[in-house]
């Protein structure tokens, strides 16, 4: 036999499952999302049922919890909407700055992979040079080495990492040679 409390919810959800859906898809006009609000609405009212001792306590707390829910749904589609939005402008942007982000990390990586390849000296010269923006004097102090020696492993590292990437496409090549011949 079944118990009293699954009597009442299976009751209290024939009598509302209805009008809550239809109620529902008014505020979100959507028929599956508001299956899903529905849905989640009567678990709710599953695990809290207990309190409620009248059914129009039930009923306001169907309908209070289906309409936070359905415009919280709303609120998350709008964020969701407006974030494609921008990654749409973004994208089709004239002044492409996702796509020469998207550039610049790549050259950036292909880069670092090169520089681990080079000589000991020459590796941490470039990086410190290049990546952390030191001096040449910084460089030398921190390498114990003297400013003319800095100058020349900085010299033939860009010379290598010159070579790698004139072989390689093009326009990777010229990005390389602005980022880094011309400084």
């Amino acid at each position: 036999m079944a118990s009293s409390k699954g009597l009442i919810f299976e009751r209290i959800y024939y009598s509302y499952y209805k009008p809550l859906y239809f109620f529902t898809v008014e505020l979100l006009g959507d028929a599956q999302d508001a299956q899903d609000v529905v849905a989640e609405t009567f678990v709710k009212y599953y695990q809290r049922q207990e309190r409620f001792m009248e059914e129009q306590h039930a009923k306001a707390f169907l309908f209070m919890t289906a309409r936070h829910a359905a415009l919280n749904s709303i609120r998350n589609r709008k964020n969701h909407e407006a974030k494609a939005d921008a990654v749409a402008r973004e994208l089709t942007s004239d002044n492409n700055s996702f796509f020469d982000k998207l550039v610049l990390t790549e050259l950036i990586r292909q880069i670092a992979a090169e520089v681990d390849k080079l000589p000991e000296m020459q590796r941490k010269v470039f990086i410190s040079a290049y990546f952390d923006g030191k001096t040449t004097e910084e460089i030398a102090l921190e390498l114990g080495i003297n400013a003319e020696s800095v100058y020349n492993n900085k010299k033939r590292a860009l010379n290598k990492l010159r070579l790698v990437f004139k072989d390689s496409d093009i326009a990777l090549f010229i990005c390389f040679f602005k980022l880094f011949w011309l400084n």
